[in-house]
């Protein structure tokens, strides 16, 4: 269940990139409030989630394979940090 929802997420991922990178600027400018920032920050956003999805995903397939209980405590905190989990 847990992939389905990583991979679900990484859709979503590319729908934001995708959408803020094609449609975001017209004519050089930003559409959002005419703040360049304002794009070049959803962009990254979209590309971090992305990112950071498919190293969760490998991960997670991974983790039965890491013998440490310490660097299997790293990797669940950083699942749960990335995920905003408490």
């Amino acid at each position: 269940m847990m992939i389905m929802m990583m991979l679900l997420l990484q859709l979503f991922a590319i729908i934001v990139f995708g959408c803020i990178s094609s449609q975001g600027w017209e004519k050089d400018r930003c559409r959002y409030n005419n703040d360049g920032n304002a794009c070049g920050f959803g962009t990254v956003v979209g590309v971090m989630a992305f990112c950071g999805l498919i190293v969760l995903l490998v991960v997670d397939a991974l983790f039965e394979n890491i013998s440490g209980v310490q660097h299997r405590k790293y990797a669940v905190i950083g699942d749960m940090g990335f995920s905003g989990q408490r």
